[in-house]
């Protein structure tokens, strides 16, 4: 239910303009069922990491995310771990204890193809607690975000919903209370907050919801190159159009 239920999000944000409200009650429903039937805000921070994971053993395969070459844009660092000019309309909480994701390279800056970054994530030291934690998949505290995402987009009559959850969230990492949900715009940006702390390095759920929101640009995720190309879509594979007889992409016509 769980996994239905984030395929039936992202699919009523197909036009983002106009999500379609059925799918958004479909997946309310469904990530309730998947949350054992707790309804919004009252999912206890006991279960956030209850889910799917893979796993990995020290005789078998490792973690790849326990890898010292692994590093973060230091912009990443700034736009997570500070408050900056970056996002103004969504202010950071500076108690938010999941900052702590981002640490100093403890093997020193790491240069190369013209980047440059002082910064990686704690998962990434290569230590051997790091080389056999399970990767989750999916994770309450990712159905609840979900449902969060779900309920703003139904306005009104879900922003309530939207609130209490995603401030359950935030409640369990940082001690500066969320603004309340007054439209839709303001939901969204801290919702992707929450989301962006909560799963950084987990998987692409921050890429995901930057394309379906369109915000897929220099103003949410930084460029590391002043050449980094923004692909609002994943190009479709040739094997694909030459199954269909086309010759060029076709056009997206998705808001």
């Amino acid at each position: 239910r769980g996994l239905k239920g984030r395929v039936d999000f992202y699919r009523a944000m197909q036009n983002r303009a106009a999500p379609d409200a059925t799918l958004l009650n479909a997946a309310v429903a469904e990530l309730t069922q998947a949350l054992g039937g707790q309804t919004e805000g009252n999912v206890s921070p006991a279960d956030f990491a209850k889910g799917i994971y893979y796993e990995f053993t020290a005789a078998e395969i490792l973690n790849p995310r326990a890898d010292a070459k692994i590093s973060a844009n230091n912009s990443l660092r700034d736009s997570v771990g500070t408050m900056t000019a970056r996002d103004p309309s969504a202010p950071w909480d500076s108690t938010d204890t999941r900052r702590a994701k981002l640490i100093p390279r403890p093997d020193g800056s790491l240069n190369g193809n013209g980047l440059f970054t002082n910064w990686t994530f704690s998962f990434a030291t290569a230590n051997t607690a790091n080389q056999v934690a399970p990767i989750p998949m999916l994770k309450d505290e990712e159905l609840v975000l979900l449902r969060a995402q779900a309920n703003a987009e139904l306005g009104a009559a879900g922003l309530v919903k939207a609130y209490a959850d995603a401030q359950s969230v935030h409640a369990a990492y940082g001690s500066i209370p969320l603004p309340a949900f007054t439209t839709v715009a303001i939901a969204r940006r801290y919702i992707l907050r929450e989301k962006r702390l909560s799963l950084l390095f987990e998987g692409p759920q921050r890429l995901v919801d930057l394309r379906t929101y369109g915000y897929l640009n220099n103003a949410y995720l930084p460029q590391e190159l002043p050449t980094d190309p923004f692909n609002a879509a994943f190009p479709i594979p040739r094997a694909e159009l030459n199954a269909r007889h086309l010759t060029n992409a076709p056009a997206c016509s998705a808001s």
